[in-house]
């Protein structure tokens, strides 16, 4: 078992130590959804097990008409968007143990739709244009997980999440 706890904590470290440097993603957002986790509903079981999760998101936005949005080059007098999401996945909360804490790993799989509606300014005029897409999202791989179950009710974890490219844009 001390064994497999120093092979982990090893594999740890060289996975911290060998990560790239980041950029910013797309856009200037990242992937976590505001609230998308304010609750325990995550957390990991807190005994070796495999877990199935499917998380629905609706999120609908308005950039009013009053407001302009740069889209494709162009200046809108406002934008509407609306995008739904599921996101399938698995986590496997293993036997082993590091620093007190269940090691687990996992994957996530996302299919979005999403809908955007703007007026957009030309230099003929104002044009309204609506358009839709759908399709895989990026992958989410959560190799390094570690939970912790202090009391029955209580768990707590860390965990490393990797965003897979492979969404269409």
């Amino acid at each position: 078992m001390k064994a497999q706890n120093t092979l982990l904590a090893a594999l740890c470290a060289c996975g911290i130590l060998l990560t790239p440097s980041l950029h910013a993603e797309e856009g200037g957002h990242g992937h976590y959804l505001p609230g998308a986790a304010a609750s325990f509903i995550d957390a990991l079981p807190g005994r070796p097990s495999l877990s199935v999760i499917d998380f629905f998101t609706y999120y609908s936005a308005s950039a009013g008409a009053n407001r302009s949005v740069p889209v494709a080059g162009l200046a809108t007098a406002g934008l509407d968007g609306t995008a739904y999401a599921n996101s399938v996945g698995a986590v496997y909360e293993t036997p082993l143990k590091l620093f007190g804490g269940n090691y687990a790993a996992g994957l996530v799989i996302p299919y979005i739709w999403v809908e955007a509606k703007a007026e957009l300014s030309t230099p003929l005029g104002a044009v309204m244009r609506r358009d839709t897409a759908n399709g895989l999202g990026d992958i989410t791989l959560l190799p390094f997980m570690l939970g912790w179950t202090n009391v029955p009710d209580l768990k707590y974890d860390l965990r490393s999440s990797v965003y897979m490219p492979s969404g269409d844009y």
